[in-house]
């Protein structure tokens, strides 16, 4: 009768003595949290009013000079200046944006132009010009700043909305 190495039986002491060490680590260390990666996120502004924009400007790292100079006129009729928002563009910030900014901004408004609610990790989809209140904070979507621009009936649309969110 020949004898294959498959037919080999081994005791248990037999057994014990060949794997002296562990072959599985059985302690499972939990990640530290303060070894990971912190986010470095592009934004402008000083966020003094928790007021966050997202704009979506695939060819600007962050905002163009001409929907800048459109946006400041924006927040100059609602009494507002760059230094009362922090301005993100979805297009140059990790995704998702959301939860990030919430950690990171604790915004009590947030706009969107030309950018969707779920391109940014917001779990809700909303009608542009619609405000919306979500998760103790506004919401308000817009089409693109350059869109709105040239578009008078736009434009007044979103300045309703804007009324009625920064009732002065």
């Amino acid at each position: 009768m020949k004898m294959g190495l498959n037919d080999i039986q081994l005791n248990a002491t037999l057994i014990q003595n060949l794997y002296t060490k562990v072959l599985v680590d059985t302690e499972i260390s939990e990640p530290n949290n303060n070894s990971a990666k912190t986010v470095q996120r592009h934004y402008l502004g000083n966020n003094q009013s928790h007021i966050c924009i997202i704009v979506n400007e695939e060819k600007s790292p962050l905002i163009n000079d001409a929907d800048l100079e459109f946006l400041t006129n924006i927040l100059s009729a609602c009494n507002l200046s760059l230094a009362d928002i922090v301005l993100l563009n979805s297009c140059s910030n990790p995704k998702p944006l959301y939860a990030g900014i919430c950690k990171e901004f604790s915004p009590k408004i947030i706009i969107l132009f030309g950018v969707s609610p779920t391109e940014t990790g917001i779990p809700m989809e909303f009608p542009p010009f619609k405000l919306q209140n979500y998760n103790e904070q506004f919401f308000l979507i817009s089409p693109l700043l350059s869109t709105l621009k040239n578009n008078k009936e736009e434009k007044g649309k979103l300045w309703v909305c804007l009324q009625s969110l920064f009732k002065q």
